[in-house]
Order: C-alpha cells, then structure tokens, then sequence
C-alpha cells in the first residue's frame, strides 16, 4: 500500500504544481500556460489510469475479476519499453538495444548498457520462449 501512495503522490504532486504555477502568474506567456496545462493533464490521465489499475488489483483480490493467460509478442513489448524510455536514456548517455527478431520465436534479449567511470557495463535480459 506504500508503494501505490507513493506512486499516486508523484502525478499529484505534478499537477498540483503546473496548476499552482497556472494560477499564481495570470501574465505568464500563452505558449508556456498551454504547455503547463497539456503536462498537468497528461499526469492527471496518468494518475487516473493508476487509480484505475488500483481498483482492477482491489477488485482481483476480492475475487471479483478473473485474469486470464494469454500469449504476447515478447520482442513487440520489449521494442515499447525502449521506445518508451528512449528520450531519458539519451539524455544520460545510455544505449538501449532489443535484440528480438519481429515475428520469429526463440530467445528474446533487452540489453541496457549505461557508461561507466572507467568502461561500458552491459545488462542483459533474456527470455527463453
């Protein structure tokens, strides 16, 4: 329960500061209060799909939603997750690579490599289908 507090505090804390911001400069310029407002908003959605994904987690755990097993493509998901954290990784030097061939079943492997003091250090993750 203190990871999902914490979790749902982060966007909180977000838009609460991009609409404290909003209101306490009338005269900030227009570009900079439409962006504020799109980032208070994208959080906000954030915030709700969590609170969402908390209610589906309550709601299992009564026994009142039923998981079902399904197969998915391994290298499509691993290919998001790089997208997904491409623009951060770049901005710390660090290099993030999927090795999974599109549509071919076999060993998937996501490789994170982040620059070290002295050399390159590679994680690998890999699974094996």
């Amino acid at each position: 329960m203190a990871y999902l507090a914490h979790d749902i505090k982060t966007p909180l804390t977000s838009v609460t500061g991009y609409l404290t911001l909003l209101e306490e400069a009338p005269d900030m310029p227009e570009e900079r209060r439409v962006r504020y407002a799109r980032m208070a908003l994208d959080k906000a959605y954030r915030l709700d799909g969590m609170l969402n994904e908390f209610f589906d987690i309550s709601r299992y755990n009564l026994g009142q939603l039923v998981v079902e097993r399904e197969h998915f493509d391994l290298a499509l998901f691993c290919h998001q997750v790089a997208d997904e954290f491409f623009p951060q990784a770049e901005a710390r030097d660090i290099a993030i690579e999927v090795r999974a061939p599109e549509g071919e079943a076999g060993l998937t492997t996501f490789v994170l490599t982040v620059p070290a003091p002295s050399a390159f250090q590679t994680a690998s993750f890999a699974d094996e289908r």
